[in-house]
Formats: C-alpha cells, sequence, structure tokens
C-alpha cells in the first residue's frame, strides 16, 4: 500500500504560528534573512527557505521555530533526514503546549513520508499527549491517518482498525481508510469483514481499482467463488485493462473447474501486460485441461521467475511428461516417435534442475521418473500399450500420484 498524504498538515501549522516571527528581537542581518526566509516559504520557494532559515537559526540556536520552520522547509524539498534533526531540535526548545504539538506532529508526517513508521508512531503518539493545543482538534483526522497506515505497514493489525474504528462507525471514513482497515482484515484471515469494509468503498467510488482489487481478493481468500467472479465482472466494466482483474478472474473460473474460460481470462491478462504468475497460472489450467503443449508454452514464458522454485520445474516436467504427439501411439512414421523422445528428454532435464534445489520433493521426482522409463521402454519396443498405471499431478494439492487405468494392447 503506498503512503497516503493528508492534505495541507504542514501550511496548516505554519500558517497558524507565522505570527511568532514578530515576537522576537533580530540584528539586522537576522531580521533580513528572516524576511527572506518568511517570503520564500509564503511563495513555496523551499530551498531558498531553506537557506535564510539556516542563517537565523546560526545566530539564534535556541530559538524553536527558527528550527520549527527550518524543518518545514527541509520537509518540503522531501530532504526528510535533516526536517528530522531540525524539528527534534525544535521539539527540545519547545517552550508551550501549542509548540510542543507542532514540532511532534510535524515530525510525524515526516517519519511518515519517509516510510519510517515506527517513528512516525512514535511521534503522533507524541502529539497526543497535547490536547490543549490550539490545533489539536483539527488535526485528529491526520493522526488517525498517520497512526493507522503507519501500524498497518509495522505488522499490526488489530492496532490499525481500532485506530480507524470511530470512523468507520460514523460513516464518515474515507476510501483510503477503509482499503487499510479491509488489507487489516485479509491479513488477520477474516476475509468476511474485509468483504464487508471494503464493499462499502466500492459503493462510494466504483472507479476505486484498488478497492476492488481488495473486493475481489477477500472473496476469493473465503473460496466465494461465483461472488468472485460477479465481482471481478463488475470491476472489469470500469478496469477493462487492467492485468491482475483479468488474472483473478482465471483463478476463480480456474476453482469453478471451468478450465477453457479460465484459460481465455488469463490470455486477457497476458496480453495486458505480461506477468510470470499469470504464465505459470495459465500453464497450471493447460495442464489440468490436459492441453499438455499448451502447458509448456505457457510455462515457458514465466520460469524466468521461478529458477528456484522446484514445484515449478515439476509441473513443467510433468507436462512435457504427458505430452503425446500426434498419432504418436500409432508410430506412423519415425518423426512422431522422435517428438515424443524430446518430450521425455525434456522432462529429465527439468527434474534434474528440480532435484538440485532446496525443499524439492524427491518422491515425486523419482515417480515421474519411473513413469518417464517406462514410456521409453514402451516407445522402443514399439509397443502400444497402456500400462497399468500412469503419473498424474492432482490440481487441487498440486501432488503427484499414480493412477491405475488399466491396459490396452495392439
Amino acid at each position: 500500500m503506498s503512503v497516503k498524504r493528508h492534505k495541507g498538515l504542514t501550511m496548516v501549522l505554519a500558517a497558524a504560528l507565522m505570527v511568532a516571527f514578530a515576537a522576537s528581537a533580530f540584528s539586522q542581518s537576522g531580521e533580513e534573512a528572516l524576511a527572506s526566509a518568511k517570503s520564500a516559504f509564503k511563495a513555496k520557494r523551499f530551498a531558498d527557505a531553506v537557506k535564510n532559515f539556516k542563517i537565523v537559526t546560526e545566530e539564534y540556536p535556541d530559538w524553536s521555530y527558527g528550527h520549527f520552520y527550518l524543518g518545514l522547509s527541509y520537509k518540503q524539498t522531501s530532504d526528510y533526514d535533516n526536517a528530522a534533526r531540525s524539528l527534534k531540535r525544535a521539539l527540545d526548545l519547545a517552550n508551550n503546549e501549542n509548540e510542543l504539538f507542532g514540532a511532534s506532529m510535524e515530525l510525524a508526517d515526516t517519519y511518515y513520508r519517509k516510510k519510517d513508521y515506527r517513528n512516525a508512531v512514535k511521534y503522533v503518539t507524541e502529539a497526543k499527549k497535547y490536547k490543549g493545543a490550539n490545533l489539536f482538534n483539527r488535526n485528529q483526522g491526520n493522526m488517525r491517518t498517520i497512526e493507522g497506515i503507519s501500524r498497518y505497514h509495522l505488522g499490526q493489525f488489530q492496532q490499525s482498525i481500532d485506530v480507524f474504528n470511530s470512523e468507520i462507525r460514523s460513516g464518515q471514513a474515507s476510501a483510503n481508510t477503509l482499503r487499510t482497515v479491509a488489507k487489516c482484515y485479509q491479513e488477520l484471515n477474516n476475509n468476511a469483514q474485509a468483504v464487508n469494509i471494503i464493499k462499502i468503498a466500492v459503493q462510494k467510488d466504483p472507479n476505486d481499482l484498488a478497492a476492488h482489487l481488495i473486493l475481489v481478493k477477500s472473496l476469493l481468500n473465503d473460496s466465494k467463488w461465483g461472488e468472485t467472479l460477479e465481482a471481478v465482472d463488475f470491476a472489469l466494466q470500469t478496469h477493462g485493462r487492467n492485468w491482475e482483474l483479468h488474472y483473478l478472474k482465471g483463478r476463480a473460473l480456474q476453482k469453478l473447474g471451468r478450465l477453457n474460460l479460465a484459460a481465455a481470462s488469463l490470455r486477457d491478462s497476458l496480453a495486458v501486460q505480461h506477468r510470470d504468475k499469470v504464465g505459470r497460472l495459465l500453464g497450471d489450467v493447460y495442464r489440468d485441461a490436459g492441453d499438455f503443449l499448451k502447458a509448456t508454452d505457457a510455462y515457458n514464458t514465466a520460469q524466468r521467475s521461478y529458477v528456484s522454485d522446484p514445484t515449478f520445474f515439476i509441473s513443467f516436467a510433468f507436462a512435457w511428461y504427458q505430452y503425446v504427439p500426434s498419432n504418436v501411439e500409432k508410430f506412423h512414421g519415425t518423426n512422431e516417435g522422435d517428438k515424443y523422445r524430446l518430450a521425455l528428454d525434456n522432462a529429465v532435464v527439468l527434474l534434474d534442475a528440480a532435484q538440485k534445489l532446496q525443499g524439492a520433493d524427491r518422491a515425486q521426482i523419482s515417480d515421474i521418473m519411473d513413469g518417464i522409463k517406462n514410456k521409453r521402454n514402451r516407445l522402443e519396443k514399439g509397443e502400444t500399450m497402456l500400462e497399468i498405471w500412469e503419473i498424474f499431478i492432482d490440481p487441487e494439492t498440486g501432488k503427484v500420484e499414480k493412477r491405475k487405468i488399466g491396459e490396452k494392447k495392439n
């Protein structure tokens, strides 16, 4: 989830505190630097503001507002490290609740933008202590946003939900809040509640792609295949060029056993944007549908992302093991036999690669190797006989198993 910046925090605090400049006495050079700094800050020329506020803080190192505005200027140039240093100095020099709140709140926002979520929570918690500050009530929404989203990123999912509960109950939750809470419920494996929350976001804004994706994924995670298809088809009305929606539709159709439609959805996904995980799933779908040559083609396009995944190599090898060229069982000509031998050779190469990887299921590999040996023996003998067993992969578990299929001789 990307960091969402709340609107206008720096400028709201700055406008409220700018009056403090009039209260201090400066030397002529200090006044000139301060005037230039104020002018640059108001004009949003923050690099110039940094230059002049540095002069001010060097001349008046114990003036909290100088460090505060230097920190704000740094923050607006995205120099978050220097912003944090200046704001911490302002916090150390703060004389009242308004100054303490302003420095703490800006520190929280700085660390939030920096994606340092632990410190963001630390300083927003500090800011919440100063309930007497003039801007405290106006910034409660900002505090919730920073704390709630930061806790989500820290893996504190229930705490994040608790931060946003009042907004959700009041019906005032933003789309960003609803998405965050729904994702928290997903992480807590409460997909039903994730669906309830994210449906509100979809109803508020049918164009919210992120909300659609969370809804579809939550329904998938909850094994609601039919509802998943309804949700994804609705989303595709406005986001027909999104690869992930087509991919998720393919997953739902696969679960329903509608393999031809699943393959079509996955091809649509790849047509929008190639993703290796889509190619792998398409390979699985073709494999389960018995279209083994297409399965090998799909796996081939995906393998760069799975060079360390032995299960991928086993599935790829299985597709080559099961592939039978046209008319090969009748052995009309040597060409068909050569294709068969090449397919089995490809399977062996892939299984050899799988065996070298950590976590490889050697029992599965051994079973497929046995099947390859049997097929090679039949091929060399010129037999058109099915053995009493063949090797299969269970589409639900992905496990290799032997199945008795009887035999058929010449």
